[in-house]
Order: structure tokens, then sequence, then C-alpha cells
């Protein structure tokens, strides 16, 4: 009988032993892993929801666009509204567009106050249209904290808007924030740049904070085109000159 086709016994159980060996590291790895994720406080339920609630560590599903949100978290999604400028003004007073969508592969836009380089550190960020906060926290790298809102626009589409480099952070994951709700300030991503609000709308519903630069423009739309069709501003409702409100209330 030809040994090569039927190894010894022996041969058979020491594989066997080695696959269970082999299953039972990969157990305490992912253990081990999760522990720490725990320990740290580093939990995706404390930055965003994932599909069916998982807990997974937040860099686990910060690159690659694959988390989405519970269909009971899409549910919850206000009904489509008007869109706002995030600083200033409802229309944008007192704020220019240092970097606009698509220059140099930008894909948003840098809105500062008219003082430029850090004249605009802690000047209040607000919600451009009414939304739910998908993700609040510090997204690391060159993104700094980060807040994240889910909305629909007027066909029942999902889009999204991004407030990055932010200081200070004043909402949490699933609070519901109308329109010109205070969601943070304007910060410098840890001392990485000049204080600006780096801004972005999305198309969809993906968890995923990607990178703000790329030869494509992905699933962005051009923000000052949207905010020039959409927002309606009226002056009696102006949000505060920059730097003239309070930061009480931010985390």
């Amino acid at each position: 009988m030809d040994s090569a086709l039927h190894p010894p016994n022996w041969s058979r159980a020491t594989a066997n032993a080695f696959l269970v060996l082999a299953a039972l590291g990969l157990g305490a790895n992912l253990w081990i892993q999760r522990s720490s994720a725990r320990s740290t406080g580093d939990l995706i339920d404390r930055v965003g929801p994932l599909l069916a609630n998982h807990l997974r560590a937040k860099d686990d599903i910060l690159r690659g666009g694959l988390a989405v949100p519970p269909i009971s978290f899409l549910a919850q999604v206000p009904a489509p509204g008007t869109m706002d400028y995030p600083l200033g003004s409802e229309a944008g007073a007192l704020t220019y567009n240092a970097r606009p969508f698509r220059e140099v592969d930008h894909l948003g836009d840098d809105l500062n106050g008219i003082g430029g380089q850090n004249s605009d550190l802690g000047d209040p960020v607000f919600a451009a249209a009414d939304g739910l906060v998908l993700f609040a926290g510090d997204a690391g790298g060159g993104w700094g904290n980060v807040v994240l809102l889910q909305h629909r626009d007027a066909n029942g589409n999902y889009v999204q808007t991004f407030y990055g480099h932010l200081d200070t952070i004043g909402v949490r994951v699933g609070d519901l924030a109308p329109r010109g709700t205070r969601v943070g300030t304007v910060g410098t991503a840890h001392g990485q740049y000049y204080a600006h609000l780096h801004f972005e709308v999305r198309r969809g519903f993906r968890l995923d904070l990607g990178s703000g630069y790329s030869p494509f423009a992905l699933n962005r739309e051009n923000p000052e085109w949207i905010l020039r069709n959409q927002a309606r501003p009226a002056p009696s409702r102006l949000h505060p000159a920059p730097g003239s409100a309070g930061v009480g209330g931010d985390q």
C-alpha cells in the first residue's frame, strides 16, 4: 500500500493537534485584542454604531468603509430640510473658503474665519442640516476630532455632512442634531494645522471617515455648490458671529 496516499495514524494525529493549537491561539489573540480595546474604552459603541451593533475597536472600522449603521439607526434619520453654512452665519458671513472642493484633490472645503491662521480657534461649528450623529470622536491621523451627521435629502436619499479637525465636540453618537445645533468648535487637529473646519458633503450612509484627499471625487459632493443652492438664511435667525459664543456645554 502506498504510504504517500495513506499517511500513518501518528501523522494525522499530529496534524489534528496542530490545527487545534492554531485555533486556540487565534481565539486567544482575538480575546486579548478585544479585552485590550475594552480596557481603553475605545469600543465602537462609544464612537459610532456598527451593523448589528457588534462591539468593535474603532480603529477596525475607520478605514475601508464596510461598516454601516443598523436599520434601527437609519430609521431615525430626520426628514429632509434646508442646509445652512456650518461656520459663521447661516449664509456663511465672516468666513472664507481657504481650500475649495477638488483643489489639489481636496474632497471638501476648508472653512476659516476672516482673520485667518488661529484667529478662529474655538469658534462654534453648527450642524448644516437636521441630522443624526453617526460618529463623534477622535479619528486619529490627520483628522483629529470629527463629527459625522447622517441626513436624508429631498428625494429620501441618505447623505452625510462631515466636520473635521474640531477642537471640542458638543454632541454624542445617536443624538438628534437639528439644523444649527452646535456640534463642536473649530480646531487644529491637535496642533497639526492652523485652525479651520474641514467640511464635506457625502452620499450614502457608511461609517467611513476615509481621507481628505483623493484623485477621484468618490462619494463627495461640492459643499459650496450645495450650500449656495439649498441655504435659505433668515436675518432674524443668524447664528452668533464667530468668536462671540461661549464654549459651555462642550465635552
